[in-house]
Parts: C-alpha cells; structure tokens; sequence
C-alpha cells in the first residue's frame, strides 16, 4: 500500500511540474515593460518542431526562428539569436508568461519586466472604432525631433480592415515591417 501510495504521489507530482512548463501553441501578445511605463509590445508564436518548443518573434510578415528554448521546471528560458539576450520566463497558466527580457552588458546586466499572453493576441486594439479612412499607398512624411530638425520620408501602407502594414523609406534607409492599427481618424 505504501508503494502505491508513493508511486500516486510521485505520478501527480510530475504531472503538476508537467502542467506548468506545458504552454500552448498559439499567438500571443507580449509586453517588455520599460522603466517609463511604456511597453514594448510584439508578437510571439510558439509552436512544437521535432518534439521541442520553438518561438517565433513576429513582427508584421517578419517571423525570427528561436529555437535555442530551455524548460526547466515551471520555468522557460529564451536565448535570443541577435542582441546577446534572451528571456527568463515562468508559466503562469498555459495561456500566461510572466518574467524578464534580460541583456548582458560590458557595465551591468539590464534586466526589464516582460509578460505575454495568448488570451488577447492581438497586438494593438483599436480603441476608437472602425477606420475612417484607408491608408493604403504611398505618403510624403516629415519627421520632426525635439529641436525642430525635420527629415523626410515616404510612407507606404497596406491595409485591411483596422490594421496596417508598411514601411518609412528615409535617406538613411528604410524602415521595414512596420505593423499598426487604424481607429476611428487615429494611425
């Protein structure tokens, strides 16, 4: 009896471990929460390649491959192909991370707030309502910065419904895969 007894004990054990590192395969909305309030919001899709979890960065049609994913535990861990970064996360709930985006740097770590969920994956609500107007084409734009300097650009958008697509051609290069929302007269 007490070895049945072990063995049920040790069996919900590893499913209760199980549940926790096990996340959907799905579309999530994720958030690097900056230190002025202001989130850095992206797209993540996570799908099962060759029985290991793999991440997809999405932003607009680009898609970046992460595949260097670690479970331990409740715990995943991201190692970024680009920027010497990656991610320390922990299963919330199979719809729900919650963790950091972490960057080593020569003076100090840099460690930054993150949270994803595939409960509302989209990226940017539009929170005025339906378009007002279709931006599809190519637009004269003019960047000011703070001291009043200007630069221009030509914008060219794609839309569909309430969201856009695009790219800013500067003279200093372009600006690709640029992803938005169109609600009510707001860009």
């Amino acid at each position: 009896m007490k070895t049945f007894i072990l063995f049920l004990f040790v069996a919900l054990f590893n499913q209760c471990l199980w549940a926790q590192s096990h996340i959907q395969s799905a579309f999530w909305r994720a958030n690097i929460e900056r230190p002025d309030g202001n989130g850095i919001i992206f797209n993540l899709r996570t799908a099962e390649e060759a029985g290991h979890l793999v991440f997809y960065v999405v932003n607009g049609a680009e898609e970046m491959r992460v595949p260097d994913v670690q479970i331990k535990g409740d715990s995943i861990i991201i190692a970024m192909p680009v920027f010497e970064s990656g991610f320390r996360l922990k299963v919330v709930r199979p719809d729900s991370l919650s963790g950091v985006w972490q960057r080593a740097s020569s003076a100090h770590d840099i460690q930054i707030p993150f949270t994803a969920t595939a409960k509302y994956p989209d990226r940017f609500i539009a929170s005025q309502g339906k378009p007002s107007a279709d931006l599809t084409g190519k637009w004269q734009v003019t960047f000011s910065s703070r001291s009043g300097k200007t630069s221009p650009a030509i914008a060219e958008f794609t839309q569909k419904g309430s969201r856009i697509t695009g790219s800013v051609l500067t003279p200093f290069g372009d600006d690709r895969y640029l992803e938005g929302t169109v609600s009510g007269d707001s860009l």
